[in-house]
Order: structure tokens, then sequence, then C-alpha cells
């Protein structure tokens, strides 16, 4: 039965950002992503998404020169993963979003975005253990509703944590304790 407790997770991960080269940022590990999801069904999940990023780089406010600095983004997304084998040991499967992205420009300024996003993710479970490693590789698209469009490509890596002890099933029965009788 879906819907139940056993079925909610939350995940916490690390974020390398690849960002469009029209940015000037550097590409690094500079983020830090938490996601909580809900298994519709066998193979459909629905994931909230909140990624913090602080990155460094070249800004410019017009008509001055570039000057290096840093960037936070906020990136707020909803997400709909679709698993092959959701039970598997290792589980791929892909991802479609929508989301919001909101950043504060090192000269002072700020640019709140849509973004639309999708990839490709493999969770790993560690065997009846609610705990499992998911990697995940996402292409952003951040329109800010002008000519500019920019292209980024995010990865992450972390540990998810299922709530209400449903595990895998491994096929596996578990023996039965029978205490017999002394004669």
């Amino acid at each position: 039965a879906y819907g139940q407790a056993s079925d909610w997770y939350v995940t916490g991960s690390v974020v390398y950002n690849d960002l469009d080269d029209e940015r000037k940022l550097d590409e690094a590990v500079n983020g830090l992503q938490l996601a909580v999801g809900w298994d519709f069904n066998d193979w459909l999940t629905f994931e909230g998404k909140l990624i913090y990023s602080d990155v460094d780089g070249y800004y410019r406010d017009p008509p001055g020169p570039y000057v290096y600095g840093n960037d936070t983004q906020l990136d707020l997304s909803a997400n709909a993963l679709a698993f092959y084998n959701r039970d598997a040991v290792l589980a791929p499967y892909a991802v479609l979003g929508i989301g919001y992205q909101d950043a504060n420009l090192n000269f002072g300024g700020k640019e709140s975005n849509p973004t639309f996003s999708a990839g490709v993710g493999i969770r790993w479970q560690f065997g009846n253990s609610p705990f499992s490693l998911r990697s995940e590789a996402n292409f952003r698209r951040t329109m800010d509703g002008g000519e500019r469009n920019f292209e980024d490509v995010t990865v992450s890596l972390g540990v998810e944590y299922r709530f209400g002890g449903k595990a895998r099933d491994l096929g596996v029965q578990p023996r039965r304790l029978v205490r017999q009788r002394r004669a």
C-alpha cells in the first residue's frame, strides 16, 4: 500500500555545479542539497528539492568592469522520478522537474528566474537498511524572460534515508527460533 510512512524519504547531498560559460563562474563542488520525496506507486516518485550554492566567479554590473567575487544561489524545484525497478540493489531512474532559482549577485543585484531540469540518477540500496547512496546528474535551463537562457549541469552525491522501516525484499525468509523440549 502506497502513501504509508515508509514511502517517504529525505536525502542530503553535496553538489557539483558546472555553470553556463556566459555566467563566467567557477565550476566546483560548492552546493548542498536537501530533497524530500514520496513514492506514488511502484515506478513514480514525487520530490521537492532545495539546493544552496555559494559560487565564485567574475561578475559585471554594466557598464563597469568584471570583478571577482561570489554569488549565492537558491534553487527550489518539484521533480518526478521514474524508476525501472525501484527494488533493485542498483536502481536507475530518470528525472524531470520545474523550479525557481534565486541568485544574489556579487554587485548587489538579484535575479529570480524559472527553471526546467532533466536528468538521470542511480540509487544504491544498502541491504535491508533504510539508508542508500544516491547520485544524480541534471541538465538545468534557467530562463530570465529575455534573450538570456543559462544551461547548467549539476551533479550530486548523497545519502537517502527512508522512514518507517520498509526494507527491500531480498527473497530470504527469516529463520524461526523454536524452543525444543527437553526430555
